[in-house]
């Protein structure tokens, strides 16, 4: 079997996947430089069956699996698969290929969230600026933290993002609420679960919120002005799924008139903004680094980057599929996750 990688790989990682256990000896793994992927110069393309790389973000990935006759399989290494879904509908016209993403980043991202809601529950943002204006030991008057088990958090989303939030939050006391898109029996008797269609009774009934659902058509915007309303001036917000699941406008005024406590996001809304006056770029339209209430990330909860235990998953599906069992992490093109 010959399995294509869609970008220019470095030598650490060239070096792990070779050397992987469970790589199959009769397994080619085809590494190429940019240049030659980007000419479309790959050596017997008809006898590629496997994809491993982000597709859709760039012609030259989507022109790469259209040269691929025999392709079969293609393996996203992260979560995030919204770019790839046009050219999946477009594979799928003549044939059938299926697409698989990694959860691999998942206690990353995870770990990143609640560090997110500890600084902001702590109010650790404003102390912060108080020490670096010299005001020594300002005190509650200025900012008094919030303890998580006098507060409810709510999980918007139950993915493995999500799942694992959920383990590291049991530690604190807290209420935790969960809406997901369908629910169990034990699930729907259990007052602490919702569906979609309850969203605006969740968010009545919670303090925090940690999103971490999939972007697609139906959770596109899904949270706006009426649902920041419903969490309230004590409300916490905590995204780390997609920015647009937010309304930027709505999100931006929420926060400038305290309509909710505080908030943080490691997910934007331009991944492409112009260089202003000073050099500066800034992924969104509305100032949030002007504000005093918001923690800004650059779309780093899957940090580190480097870790190269993260490629075992793809190797695991992988495995699944040269060995005919059943693939795991197969993304549905309808509900687009």
């Amino acid at each position: 079997m010959r399995v294509l990688f869609i970008w220019q790989v470095n030598d650490q990682l060239k070096s792990y996947l070779s050397h992987h256990p469970l790589k199959k000896s009769d397994t080619e793994f085809i590494f190429l430089p940019s240049e030659q992927l980007n000419k479309l110069e790959i050596p017997r393309p008809e006898d590629i069956q496997v994809v491993i790389g982000w597709i859709g973000h760039n012609e030259v990935s989507r022109n790469i699996c259209r040269k691929l006759s025999n392709l079969e399989l293609i393996i996203n290494p992260g979560v995030g698969i919204e770019k790839a879904l046009p050219v999946m509908r477009e594979l799928n016209k003549n044939k059938h290929v299926t697409l698989c993403n990694s959860h691999a980043h998942t206690y990353f991202t995870a770990q990143h969230a609640l560090g997110m809601l500890l600084t902001l529950s702590n109010c650790l943002l404003t102390h912060h600026r108080l020490m670096k204006d010299g005001k020594w030991r300002a005190g509650d008057k200025e900012g008094a933290s919030l303890p998580l088990k006098y507060r409810k958090t709510g999980l918007l989303g139950y993915g493995p993002i999500n799942q694992q939030a959920h383990q590291f939050l049991s530690g604190f006391k807290t209420d935790i609420h969960i809406l997901k898109n369908s629910l169990n029996e034990d699930q729907e008797a259990d007052p602490n679960f919702y569906t979609p269609d309850q969203l605006h009774d969740f968010l009545k009934n919670i303090d925090n919120l940690l999103i971490a659902v999939p972007h697609t058509k139906k959770t596109e915007g899904m949270i706006g002005r009426e649902e920041l309303e419903l969490l309230g001036e004590k409300g916490i917000l905590v995204n780390v799924a997609r920015g647009s699941i937010v309304q930027e406008e709505a999100f931006y005024q929420a926060l400038k008139k305290k309509t909710i406590f505080a908030a943080g996001s490691d997910v934007w809304y331009n991944y492409k903004p112009d260089v202003d006056e000073k050099g500066r770029k800034y992924p969104y339209s509305y100032p949030f680094h002007e504000l005093d209430n918001m923690l800004l990330s650059p779309h780093r909860g899957g940090s580190p980057l480097n870790d190269l235990n993260r490629w075992d998953e793809c190797m695991e599906i992988l495995s699944c599929f040269e060995n005919g069992r059943e693939l795991f992490n197969v993304v549905n093109l309808d509900r687009e996750y």
